[in-house]
């Protein structure tokens, strides 16, 4: 790929330039937390720092807890692609 200004862009540089924050933050295995040392508030808050907007969705396939807020999610996504074709 050519760049006028620098030479050629490196292929690492075209995925930086082109990375986009994520939406959407999926915690899954919710239902172990009680067991584990892992601080669910320091992951929400540097997913925050990564994109102040991220929508944080707390799941557990064994107790089903958020999997319809995913899936409302997922068709709420669909429906945006259809209606901006």
């Amino acid at each position: 790929m050519a760049d006028t200004q620098h030479g050629f862009i490196q292929p690492h540089e075209l995925i930086v330039s082109r990375w986009k924050p994520p939406d959407l933050m999926l915690l899954n295995k919710c239902d172990l937390l009680p067991y584990l040392d892992f601080d669910v508030s320091l992951a929400v808050e540097n997913a925050h720092r990564v994109n102040p907007k991220i929508q944080v969705i707390r799941i557990s396939a064994t107790s089903g807890e958020g999997m319809e807020e995913w899936l409302e999610w997922i068709r709420a996504g669909c429906q945006k692609a259809v209606t901006e074709k």
